[in-house]
């Protein structure tokens, strides 16, 4: 498991580590700025990622889900048409929310100061890149905010390294 794959995981050594890991979800100092943080992550868990699976695991190689498009023989044949779709989806929601309300006016989501919603986020870009073109302002996002952070790629060079020949 990597670490940002889960927002629990991300709370959790957040309020295990305060003196350390705070300033990423400052439940005590900043609750209107944590009501953000905890609104993003729960809007990914259920918009884009759900959409991830289906747009670039069969890229990947990797399986979907049962039912879905590039599971089911009846339907196999689809699976470029439907990877395309959900990429197509994608770039709406990226382009309409992400780069449109999130990163409109701050460096990072929401905030002028990287949370756990940057570091749950930034990584799946790398998926996703697999699916859609990112908008300009999410490429300036990945390469240079959170590109700049102390140790993020390396921390994320062996995803990047898997996907990157699919993007």
């Amino acid at each position: 498991m990597s670490y940002y794959q889960y927002s629990v995981t991300l709370r959790y050594m957040c309020r295990t580590f305060p003196q350390k890991c705070s300033s990423f979800y400052p439940e005590s100092t900043n609750p209107a700025l944590v009501c953000n943080i905890d609104m993003i992550l729960d809007y990914m868990n259920s918009g884009i990622f759900a959409i991830i699976p289906k747009s670039c695991y069969p890229a990947l190689g990797l399986t979907a889900g049962p039912g879905d498009v590039c599971m089911m023989d009846s339907t196999k044949d689809h699976t470029d048409e439907a990877m395309r779709e959900c990429g197509e989806a994608m770039f709406r929601i990226l382009t309409d929310k992400f780069a449109g309300i999130f990163l409109k006016n701050t460096k990072f989501l929401l905030s002028d100061t990287p949370t756990i919603a940057d570091f749950r986020f930034a990584p799946m870009l790398i998926y996703i890149k697999i699916a859609t073109k990112l908008p300009s302002r999410l490429e300036e996002y990945f390469n240079d905010d959170m590109g700049n952070l102390p140790l993020f790629l390396d921390t994320i060079k062996k995803v990047i390294d898997f996907a990157q020949p699919k993007w």
